[in-house]
């Protein structure tokens, strides 16, 4: 009987170690993300990595009268403007669609930094 609870102890201390090596692997991996969702660029295991976080600032005004556009009566439901390429095709639909060629500033924000474009006559002054 001693001897069995010997063994028992011996096997619960190695038990005990491993489950402390493990607590502190899983400490570090998470660790690590934490540090990895906080940097700027994209890379392995990052926040970026799988979420694409854009943000579009439209200050336009009417090129015919002056008079400020209000983007938000004109955004198409449910479109986002997430890439340069979309922020055209929206100047196309107030063009088309409304006939308004609009003049101004378009700023886009992405992981690869701020991004000014002009706009001029309706259109991305590239």
């Amino acid at each position: 009987m001693l001897v069995r609870g010997a063994q028992n102890r011996d096997r619960g201390g190695v038990m005990t170690a491993v489950f402390v090596l493990k607590v502190f692997v899983l400490l570090a991996f998470v660790g690590y993300l934490g540090y990895a969702a906080v940097c700027a660029r994209p890379r392995f295991l990052s926040w970026p990595m799988f979420t694409m976080i854009t943000f579009s600032r439209f200050q336009l005004s009417d090129g015919d009268d002056g008079g400020p556009i209000d983007h938000w009566r004109h955004l198409v439901t449910f479109d986002s403007y997430h890439d340069i390429g979309t922020v055209d095709e929206f100047l196309g639909y107030l063009r088309g669609v409304h006939g308004i060629y609009a003049e101004g500033v378009v700023t886009y924000v992405d992981t690869d930094g701020v991004h000014r474009l002009e706009v001029s006559d309706g259109e991305l002054d590239l």
